[in-house]
């Protein structure tokens, strides 16, 4: 086996996790664009018909008939499940109260990927991955400038919203076997439908100028799930982990490119170490990698 064939699945991985990261950022930026105009509940339900309407497009010109089916309902069903729950503990989190310590809280997602994929799934735990999860976690503080000392009644929701996520990626690795346009639709129906009863509620006429901005947050945020089923096609939830705080990165860069504002000296070193987590956490899988094939051919 040729040293790139070896490498081409974490490669493969770390590629599809940067453009997911990215992602994040970019339909947070969108996303709060519009808060001003429309209620979150509007904008989630929008983001998911858009994300819907797509994959049917697809269906009709791929001819698919059928993409609801699959051999799992009931963890495809779970999955859009948590793809709801997690915006609806933003909105209570933003409507009750807002700051820097509760966001932090929805950052502890990596840690229940880990510690979940390790009960459902049967993955390996090892101290090093754990120590690179703390690592990010202390470094994604700094970044948002967060105190995680600092707890409060309200910390439960973004709490919920992080596990809810880190659901979803383990869900998403134990079903990747199963055809992702498939997931996609369970992902985009459940939650769309659940929230409609919120939108309407909140419903606010969509302007003119905001449709590109609607279409680009439901376009965007469907990529970015397929870029993460993609990645969690070829490693395990739990190596992901450490590197699903690159998103906080994601969104402190593209405030940066919009608001011209240069990052505070901790939001630099929270990068940087955030940056050193994730190359670490590569470099040595690719050692160990080559080390394995060495034994191999010896």
């Amino acid at each position: 086996m040729s040293v790139s064939a070896q490498h081409k699945g974490t490669l493969m991985a770390v590629a599809w996790i940067a453009v997911f990261t990215a992602f994040w950022g970019l339909i947070e930026r969108l996303g709060m664009g519009i808060a001003e105009t429309y209620h979150f509940s509007q904008i989630v339900f929008m983001r998911y018909a858009v994300h819907l309407l797509f994959l049917l497009l697809i269906c009709v010109l791929m001819g698919i008939r059928a993409p609801l089916k699959t051999a799992r309902p009931a963890a495809q069903w779970a999955r859009g499940l948590c793809m709801w729950l997690m915006p609806m503990s933003f909105i209570v989190v933003v409507t009750v109260q807002s700051g820097a310590n509760l966001w932090a809280m929805f950052w502890t997602m990596p840690l229940f990927v880990a510690l979940l994929a390790g009960l459902a799934l049967g993955e390996r735990q090892s101290l090093f991955i754990w120590v690179l999860l703390i690592s990010g976690f202390l470094a994604m503080c700094l970044v948002l400038g967060a105190d995680p000392t600092r707890i409060s009644p309200t910390t439960f929701f973004p709490v919920v919203g992080g596990l809810s996520f880190a659901t979803y990626v383990v869900l998403s690795r134990s079903l990747r076997d199963e055809a992702l346009l498939t997931g996609l639709f369970y992902t985009g129906l459940f939650p769309m439908l659940a929230m409609m009863p919120f939108a309407l509620h909140t419903w606010q006429a969509i302007q003119m100028g905001d449709v590109i901005r609607i279409v680009a947050i439901g376009l965007v945020g469907l990529a970015s799930l397929y870029c993460l089923d993609r990645a969690l096609v070829h490693v395990s939830a739990t190596w992901i982990a450490p590197l699903l705080f690159g998103a906080v990165v994601s969104e402190l860069l593209i405030e940066f490119l919009r608001s011209e504002t240069f990052p505070a000296i901790s939001q630099v070193s929270g990068s940087l170490m955030l940056l050193g987590v994730a190359s670490v956490l590569i470099g040595s899988t690719l050692i160990r990698k080559d080390s394995h094939g060495d034994a191999k051919r010896h």
